[in-house]
């Protein structure tokens, strides 16, 4: 610990930003590594295991909102990816100066900034909806159970 109480970040905010986008970058790559396989495995579940029977209309569903939620999040880290590529071969040797790319890049002043809050929001939004449709087909398909939670959904847009 330096004098400031900060771990190895020597207590600027820039440098600490600066670790933070690594870091998350890093972090969002194995998450979206992880969920690449279980997307792949899914996939292969729902449209090649199964072959002889028919795909039923809840696979679709499925798969539709695996397929959107893959496509979503590989936007996002390639967009991440960006990101941090113009901050951190940006010209300047200046940690702040860099910590500024970094916050304007994600700022909602860009436009990568901006898609990357809509890619966000989205895939929250197609997440959401996929459990009010699977608690609807939990519950038998009682359209009473999602009736609450569709008015919390709808707020959300």
């Amino acid at each position: 610990m330096d004098t400031n109480g900060d771990v190895g970040l020597g207590g600027d905010p820039s440098r600490s930003a600066l670790i933070s986008a690594i870091v998350a970058l890093c972090l969002e790559s194995i998450f979206f590594g992880a969920f690449a396989v279980a997307y792949g495995l899914a996939v292969w579940t729902l449209l090649v295991n199964n072959w002889p029977r028919d795909r039923t209309r809840q696979d679709m569903v499925l798969f539709s909102a695996s397929t959107a939620m893959f496509v979503l999040a590989l936007l996002h880290v390639a967009l991440d990816m960006t990101v941090n590529l113009r901050t951190f071969l940006s010209d300047s040797k200046d940690l702040k100066a860099r910590a500024d790319v970094l916050d304007s890049l994600n700022g909602l002043e860009d436009p990568i900034g901006v898609v990357k809050s809509v890619l966000y929001v989205t895939q929250s939004l197609i997440g959401d909806s996929f459990m009010l449709y699977r608690a609807y087909v939990v519950w038998d398909r009682c359209w009473r159970i999602i009736i609450i939670p569709s008015f919390i959904l709808f707020a959300d847009f």
